[in-house]
C-alpha cells in the first residue's frame, strides 16, 4: 500500500514556489540570450549575403559591359 506525500507546509510550499519562479526566470534569461545570439547571427549572415550579391552584380555588370563592347566593335 502506498501513501501519498503529505501536503507541503506553508513554508515549504513558499520555498518550492520560489524555487520554481527562480528556475523559470533562469530559463527565460537563457532563452532571451539565445534569441539575441540568433538575431545577431542572422544580421551578420544577411550582411554577408548582401555583400555577396553586390559583388555578383558588379561581376555581372562587368561581363555585360564587356559583351556589349565586343558586339558593338564586331
Amino acid at each position: 500500500m502506498t501513501h501519498a506525500d503529505p501536503a507541503p507546509t506553508g513554508a515549504s510550499a513558499s520555498a518550492s514556489f520560489a524555487d520554481e519562479l527562480r528556475s523559470l526566470y533562469e530559463v527565460r534569461q537563457r532563452a532571451e540570450s539565445e534569441i539575441a545570439d540568433a538575431l545577431a547571427t542572422r544580421r551578420q549572415a544577411l550582411s554577408e549575403a548582401d555583400e555577396i550579391v553586390a559583388r555578383a552584380q558588379e561581376a555581372a555588370d562587368a561581363v555585360h559591359a564587356e559583351a556589349t563592347s565586343r558586339t558593338s566593335h564586331a
